[in-house]
């Protein structure tokens, strides 16, 4: 549903979306997250059904996400969405996630590129008539570029087919999965407070996917991630328990 340009999606959380304590896993909930920016892009005529055709995409660059309190199931909870920035080819599209009685849950930004097939570089996006808020900032804040891990990087897994989104490249959510999956149970049973993803290469099937990883001695609870396909480097990440 859309509210003089802001668009709000209301979502189950749903056993199959939880870990063993009820709460909505890190990927379930970037999923949702994902899924209501397609909804109201779709809505406003600015995605993927309307920009195919033209062979253009919008592409995830950069993503922070803040949880505040974890939804559990069987919760029904509120994400809404909005758009605070577009010139060039970048846009900021935002989110706040709010339980039954609009407590705020968490908060996400993500700064979007508009690309062109088949190259996939950037290209300014077309005049669009889609409200705009830049007043309104997401509680998290814009996510920033991320410096590179310094540790040598190790096999971690395969690409495969079902990790592909829309346009043949895996799907951005898979990058953080692989990434959360190097964390002990133990760790990920505390819950990541904050995730910030630089997402600098799309990754196809059959590649050859490496980590390389690095904990602050200051700060045991940052780890820094780097993301390798077949040798290239293709996304950094920070993530905070």
């Amino acid at each position: 549903m859309e509210k003089t340009g802001i668009w709000r999606e209301t979502w189950q959380v749903n056993s199959f979306l939880v870990n063993p304590h009820k709460r909505i896993t890190v990927p379930a909930l970037c999923d949702m997250i994902q899924e209501t920016a397609i909804r109201h892009a779709d809505h406003l005529e600015i995605g993927f059904s309307h920009l195919a055709p033209k062979n253009l995409f919008w592409v995830v660059a950069r993503y922070r996400l803040e949880i505040y309190q974890y939804p559990v199931y069987p919760q029904q909870i509120q994400i809404e969405s909005w758009i605070s920035s577009g010139r060039g080819p970048f846009s900021h599209r935002n989110f706040a996630i709010f339980d039954e009685e609009e407590n705020l849950m968490a908060s996400a930004s993500i700064l979007w590129i508009m690309a062109q097939a088949p190259s996939f570089k950037p290209v300014r996006i077309p005049p669009f008539n889609f409200p705009i808020f830049p007043e309104r900032l997401p509680v998290c804040g814009y996510p920033e570029k991320l410096p590179k891990s310094a540790a040598p990087f190790i096999p971690l897994t395969q690409s495969h087919y079902y990790d592909l989104d829309l346009v043949g490249h895996v799907n951005h959510v898979h990058y953080i999965q692989w990434m959360l999956s190097v964390h002990p149970a133990k760790r990920l049973e505390k819950g990541v407070k904050k995730l910030e993803v630089n997402f600098l290469k799309g990754a196809k099937a059959n590649q050859a996917i490496g980590i390389a990883s690095y904990r602050k001695e200051e700060a045991q609870n940052i780890f820094r991630h780097t993301l390798y396909a077949n040798d290239q480097e293709c996304c950094r990440a920070l993530i905070c328990f």
